[in-house]
């Protein structure tokens, strides 16, 4: 059976190609003759043999896709050709039973996909790093603020500690200050003072180049010299410089180192240092008294005026209230100054005499917060101290005929 082939209207063809710009060309033209069928038939003149070829084989991937070739309408074979002005991808004839597949469409889907992987995984990575990097500035920061927490902290409890040593400093200093103004104002005890003639040598200079000499009995002079040059034998000093003054028969006398005050002042040293044996002892005598008694009480001192007399004469009247007062073991921890009239305790100062002209005995000041601190009682000690003056001044003594 023959098959019969016609031309097809590109007009009718192209009417779904809305394409602006595109050129058909009518391919009618070269039909040229009639064609034998594939049976043996005639086939209708003018008309082009179609060939039979697979959809896939008339498909050219690398071909011109400027041009579309448009089937007519329902026959499955190329018709005409359509120039659309720009490369696209060639358009394969779609057959009854399967689609036929775009490569371009699968190379620009296969593109697309991977770019969109990319991007994803970008992302993906991108968001990771954010996080990490969110999470080490959130640990930083919360590192940073504990720290600071903790430096302030620290700082608030160094400031009370502060605070607190402040105050204790300032109480410290109010007491170290009330000391102060209690030992600026030593209390003046008011002693039984009784007024005497003043005495016109109490502060006299003294004289650094005679010694006194006293004894509780009557020594006659003569002996008493001949004690002395035995003891200045021993001295290395010459007794011609040296001169004893007193009454023939007395307790009292004076012994004089002549020459120049400097040469004599240094005799005088060197003998008072004789007065002490190597051993550590004191220098005995033995001396025939008035009445043929020997006697050891002789005394030997550097010459004094009356405040220096009354200073140690009081400092030791001190001593002995203490004594009284506060027992021996307490007693036992003053140091007497008898020179200066300063009585110390546990090495501070406590009392001191200040003797006065014609005052008698000496008033007593003293230092109140080592008084204090010793639990000393200062109102029972000058009682006692009153009543020691008392009893060795002998104007109190009444006398009778």
């Amino acid at each position: 059976m023959a098959t019969s082939w016609s031309a097809a209207s590109t007009s009718s063809d192209l009417g779904a190609l809305p394409v602006p710009g595109v050129a058909v060309v009518d391919t009618s033209s070269q039909i040229s003759s009639t064609m034998p069928s594939q049976d043996g038939g005639t086939a209708t003149p003018g008309a082009v043999a179609p060939t039979q070829l697979d959809p896939m084989e008339q498909f050219d991937p690398w071909a011109d896709a400027s041009t579309v070739n448009v089937p007519p309408a329902g026959s499955g074979h190329s018709g005409s050709t359509v120039d659309l002005g720009w490369p696209m991808s060639p358009i394969t004839p779609a057959s009854q039973n399967q689609m036929p597949v775009d490569p371009w469409e699968q190379f620009r889907a296969d593109i697309l996909g991977a770019v969109q992987d990319e991007i994803n995984n970008k992302t993906q990575a991108m968001g990771t790093r954010f996080l990490e990097a969110t999470t080490k500035l959130v640990a930083a920061s919360e590192e940073r603020t504990d720290r600071r927490l903790g430096l302030l902290e620290a700082e608030v409890h160094d400031n009370i500690n502060k605070q607190g040593q402040l105050e204790a400093d300032q109480r410290e200093m109010r007491e170290q200050l009330a000391a102060l103004q209690r030992s600026l104002a030593l209390a003046e005890t008011a002693t039984n003072i009784r007024q005497q003639v003043p005495d016109e040598g109490f502060a006299r200079e003294v004289d650094i180049t005679l010694l006194r000499i006293s004894s509780k009995e009557l020594l006659p002079k003569a002996n008493l010299q001949t004690a002395l040059d035995e003891w200045l034998h021993d001295a290395d000093v010459d007794t011609q410089f040296t001169k004893l003054s007193g009454p023939e028969s007395g307790r009292r006398f004076t012994l004089h180192f002549l020459g120049p005050p400097d040469t004599a002042a240094r005799r005088l040293h060197k003998a008072k240092t004789a007065l002490r044996l190597p051993g550590g002892t004191w220098r005995t005598w033995s001396i025939v008294t008035s009445s043929g008694a020997t006697t050891s009480n002789v005394f030997i001192d550097v010459d004094k005026n009356g405040c220096q007399i009354a200073k140690e004469r009081d400092a030791r009247r001190l001593f002995r209230s203490f004594q009284q007062v506060l027992g021996d073991p307490v007693a036992s921890q003053i140091w007497t100054n008898k020179r200066d009239g300063l009585l110390s305790m546990g090495g501070s100062p406590l009392a001191l005499v200040q003797p006065e002209n014609g005052i008698t005995p000496s008033p007593i000041k003293w230092n109140l917060p080592v008084a204090h601190a010793n639990h000393i009682q200062r109102d029972a000690i000058m009682e006692a101290y009153r009543t020691i003056a008392m009893a060795n001044d002998i104007s109190n003594i009444q006398w009778s005929g």
